[in-house]
């Protein structure tokens, strides 16, 4: 009898191995031309790949040779690729232009000087004129770079006006600086094209995020937006420092734009932010940052922010921020703006000419809520117009400084404010013992949301827990034997 046999198949188990990916392609740079390294760096810029890298691997100056002056480095697009120098001491001494028209760009820019020596700025960026798709954007990214110019700006962005691609910006760690020049910012976003696209008019869509990142001009202004709608930006942790304002928006047509700003110092001979918004919806938030006019010599507020229209949607928040004045000039100055300030510190330079923390004019209506901050050293810590939705409470003079319209001294500003205290701050404008500011804020919890539960340096609030925070930008922690309030 035959026996049947049965082949019962294996059971084959597949186990999916990683496969690592592929290094990105690379091109070198070397003036030397060693190892058959490009010698320019438009030429490797020519030939690398989509998600490649150019690595200059010698010290040296790669100006390009036989290109006009404005367009010395061409960054073309229609690939993504990083530009990056392995050694120090690289530099570019006649600057970098993007060429939007050759394709959507997204270029990447590590540790390289570029230090022009002309008239032009370090690096031009053009927006492309093709519309708003992705295919016409153009995306810089920078780390470790330094963008100066001799007599230009640090970077300048050209707008094309209506048509223009999404334009967007990222520097960490990163100097922009003008040396020199009339006029000149050390980064400027300009409604002029002045590279490759035709056509001018202001940089709609534009997206600006700067993290631990200078910004330096010697005759000039830090940051000047001529305009655009639909913009973001973002500072981290950086430093302004100009001789003319700090940070200025200058043009009509700032449609839906937002300003925000953290552990920011700013530091301007004249308005450290100025913006006369002439649109709508423009929202400025600063969180532990410091506006330092009080060198300034051109009688300039720390602050003025404005808005022409006559139904406003101009919004100003700060927490946690230090306002130093110019001697005998005023704070910060609104015009028809929604105004939030809770642990704010305000500091004058000196009485007698009528200086105020904080001028609010005609703002009918609109927000005005200042809490938890201290005002030392102005004639009137709040000049408000009597017609203002005033909300603000908790706050701390160092003189009988709460004023409206022309009138004389007003409480109106809330029941829980103290007048002529003793604010007795230290040299950084921290309440020290004995101060009126120590645990006189008030335990709100919408403010204590607002602000992050922190003060100015990071640390929590209140210190101790469980009690009330103190007043101004500062905690210091430590009890309050003070019983100030406003009647």
């Amino acid at each position: 009898m035959l026996k049947r046999h049965f082949l019962y198949p294996a059971v084959l188990t597949l186990t999916a191995l990683a496969v690592p990916a592929l290094p990105a392609a690379l091109e070198t740079v070397r003036l030397d031309g060693a190892s058959g390294a490009h010698t320019t760096l438009n030429d490797a810029i020519a030939s690398v790949s989509d998600g490649g890298v150019i690595e200059i691997t010698q010290a040296g100056d790669y100006q390009q040779p036989d290109v006009p002056t404005t367009a010395n480095v061409t960054i073309i697009g229609g690939k993504s690729y990083t530009i990056r120098a392995t050694v120090s001491g690289v530099t570019i001494s006649e600057g970098i232009l993007t060429d939007p028209t050759t394709g959507a760009i997204d270029v990447t820019l590590e540790n390289i000087s570029v230090d022009r020596l002309g008239t032009g700025a370090a690096m031009y960026v053009e927006q492309h004129n093709g519309g708003g798709s992705a295919g016409n954007s153009v995306t810089v990214h920078l780390k470790d770079m330094l963008l100066q110019s001799a007599e230009g700006e640090g970077m300048r962005i050209d707008g094309v006006g209506t048509d223009g691609g999404l334009v967007t910006l990222t520097a960490e760690n990163t100097t922009f600086s003008s040396l020199g020049g009339s006029n000149k910012a050390a980064l400027r976003v300009s409604t002029t094209a002045g590279g490759v696209p035709s056509g001018s008019g202001p940089v709609n869509g534009l997206s600006v995020s700067l993290t631990d990142t200078v910004l330096t001009s010697a005759n000039y202004r830090g940051i000047r937006n001529d305009g655009g709608s639909n913009q973001s930006w973002t500072l981290d942790g950086c430093t302004i420092t100009s001789l003319d304002r700090g940070f200025e928006v200058n043009q009509a047509g700032n449609d839906n734009n937002t300003y925000e700003l953290t552990d920011t110092t700013i530091t301007s001979n004249q308005e450290c932010i100025h913006d006369e918004n002439k649109s709508t919806n423009t929202t400025w938030t600063l969180n532990r940052c410091k506006l330092d006019g009080s060198g300034g010599t051109l009688s300039d507020r720390a602050m003025v922010l404005r808005d022409s229209n006559l139904t406003p949607n101009f919004t100003v928040n700060l927490y946690n921020t230090i306002v130093l004045a110019q001697p005998n000039t005023d704070g910060m100055e609104t015009t028809r703006v929604n105004l939030t300030a809770y642990h704010c510190t305000f500091v004058g330079s000196g009485e007698g000419s009528i200086a105020e923390g904080i001028d609010a004019n005609t703002n009918t209506g609109l927000v005005f809520d200042v809490k938890n901050s201290v005002f030392q050293g102005f004639d009137r810590g709040i000049n408000s117009s009597s017609s203002v939705a005033n909300t603000s409470d908790y706050n701390v003079f160092d003189g009988a400084e709460i004023d409206t319209d022309t009138s004389a001294t007003r409480t109106d500003l809330g029941a829980n404010s103290a007048i002529n205290a003793t604010l007795n701050l230290d040299a950084n404008y921290a309440p020290q013992a004995g101060s009126a500011a120590i645990q006189f804020g008030s335990t709100d919890s919408g403010i204590a949301t607002a602000i992050g539960n922190v003060d100015y340096n990071g640390n929590a609030r209140p210190n101790p827990v469980a009690t009330n925070p103190d007043a101004g930008a500062f905690e210091v922690g430590g009890s309050s034997t003070n019983d100030w309030h406003l009647y």
